[in-house]
């Protein structure tokens, strides 16, 4: 970044930090917040909860949720909602910091193989403002040839991940948050065509504004540098490219119970390309820009709905355009040469419908050949290779889960997927080319994975995990293992360090 972007770039947000410096003597702060992480139980019970009717989200669309949503489940008077409340209000009792330490360990496969996991870190809250840690080290991601982090001495066990780290202050109407967490947009607990909890989490900047039933968010994330090429030179390589997803996300609550978001994404980069303000505005339209300003971009949209027309039932639907083409030279007909590119998500759920406790989950999911691609691979919307929507592209899948939280502390939860998935790799140049779907040779795969938590106590879990594979490729599969059965036994085992700051 050239001396005279930089300083800009230092002014504004120096600027923005002043602004929430200013802003507790003006407005009425609230305690202490923060994000409870995705890919927790919690989720699981929380798509319960919201499927009975027993619980509704402000924004059900936009994860993760804040512990203030999180903290309304105790009010449903269940045994799980105890726990999960005890489990994590340590880390989120205002005017404390909490340093917490966790710790796992499985047994995996038919040789079970050893994979511990130690997780430790701080959550602090106080007057509205929230500092959160949480560093991982975890034998798996030596296994994961996505591992966003350095390998290099790992067998000096000098190897982990900063997973969350960040500041979050929060205003009645006014959040900042800079730093690294998971996101999804859309169904909970499935990953969003327009924002996946999918990759690794990543630095990024957060604005959200929040009017009653309106709530606007504007996210910008340096991403990774990378190796890259464009489709006019394909042969030839660039290195050090530089990669920015910028986007802004309008959620509405119309009703509590029919909620929409209307959002656009979109990546750019290059060759010694600067962080641009322009794409920083939170109403403007990155295709005008692109179109007028001449500002490369590869832009995205979705639209998200929302909608519970009875207490026990729920529907997402998710619609992603990542481009469509229109004939607009004379006597060129360019739908006949290049392919339109969408996603769809429809997911349909139930709870209580079999017997108190159940839950059911029905969805499809189909995204286009070459969605998520672009002429220039710096564009191609993923971070280190892990789709930052969903995860594939050129595929269709049914999936189907059940869940029982009747037995609560014993909960079971079994998900099956059917697939199909063409030759697509989301690193790929788009090829400017109409294909058949998906693109061949077609991989047709089912995976059945199930899963048995025992809550002890809020300190301590026990787990019993067994998925099927009936081909090893699928997007899943980041530890590389063979088709089959693979067995999981574990344990995890809570720590929690309260100090009191007053």
């Amino acid at each position: 970044m050239n001396q005279a972007n930089m300083s800009r770039l230092k002014k504004y947000l120096a600027l923005v930090m002043i602004l929430f410096l200013w802003l507790p003597y003006r407005t009425s702060a609230q305690p202490g917040l923060g994000f409870v992480p995705l890919e927790t139980p919690i989720y699981e019970f929380i798509d319960y909860c919201i499927n009975s009717g027993k619980f509704l989200p402000d924004f059900a669309l936009n994860q993760p949720y804040n512990f203030d949503q999180d903290s309304q489940l105790a009010k449903t008077d269940t045994k799980a909602a105890g726990y999960f409340h005890d489990h994590w209000s340590p880390r989120f009792t205002a005017e404390r910091a909490n340093f917490f330490l966790k710790a796992s360990d499985k047994l995996r496969g038919a040789q079970a193989v050893n994979r511990f996991r130690a997780e430790g870190g701080v959550f602090f809250n106080s007057k509205g403002i929230s500092l959160v840690n949480s560093t991982a080290v975890d034998q798996e991601y030596k296994q994961d040839p996505y591992f966003a982090g350095d390998l290099a001495v790992s067998d000096f066990w000098l190897y982990g991940r900063v997973n969350e780290a960040y500041v979050d202050i929060q205003r009645d109407w006014l959040q900042l948050f800079l730093g690294r967490t998971k996101r999804n947009w859309g169904p909970l607990n499935d990953y969003g065509l327009i924002l996946s909890s999918h990759p690794y989490s990543y630095d990024h900047l957060l604005v959200s504004l929040k009017f009653n039933r309106i709530k606007l968010s504007l996210i910008y994330a340096p991403l990774e540098n990378l190796n890259a090429y464009s489709h006019q030179n394909p042969d030839s390589l660039l290195y050090n490219c530089r990669k920015y997803l910028v986007g802004h996300r309008l959620d509405v609550r119309i009703r509590p119970n029919l909620q929409i978001a209307l959002t656009e994404m979109a990546t750019y980069g290059g060759l010694g390309r600067d962080f641009e303000m322009a794409f920083m505005n939170p109403l403007t339209f990155y295709y005008p820009i692109q179109r007028n300003d001449k500002k490369q971009m590869n832009g995205f949209w979705a639209l998200d709905v929302f909608y519970k027309p009875f207490p026990n039932w729920t529907f997402y639907s998710q619609f992603l355009i990542d481009d469509i083409i229109v004939n607009n030279v004379p006597g060129q007909d360019d739908r006949s040469r290049y392919p339109d590119r969408f996603g769809m998500h429809l997911s349909v759920r139930s709870a209580d419908l079999i017997a108190v406790g159940t839950n059911i989950n029905l969805t499809y999911t189909r995204v286009w050949n070459r969605t998520y691609q672009s002429k220039f691979t710096w564009e191609n919307y993923h971070y280190r290779g892990l789709g930052l929507g969903y995860p594939r592209a050129g595929c269709e899948e049914v999936k189907v889960s059940l869940s029982y939280w009747g037995l609560f502390p014993l909960y079971f939860q079994n998900k099956t997927t059917f697939g199909r998935y063409g030759n697509v790799e989301l690193s790929d140049i788009f090829p400017l080319m109409k294909e058949p779907f998906p693109v061949p040779p077609v991989q047709s795969n089912w995976v059945n994975h199930f899963t048995l938590h025992y809550f002890y106590r809020p300190t301590l879990k026990f787990l019993f995990d067994v998925k099927y594979r009936q081909k090893p490729e699928h997007y899943t599969n980041r530890l590389e293992q063979d088709s089959g059965f693979v067995f999981v036994v574990g344990c995890e085992w809570l720590l929690n360090l309260p100090v009191n700051i007053n």
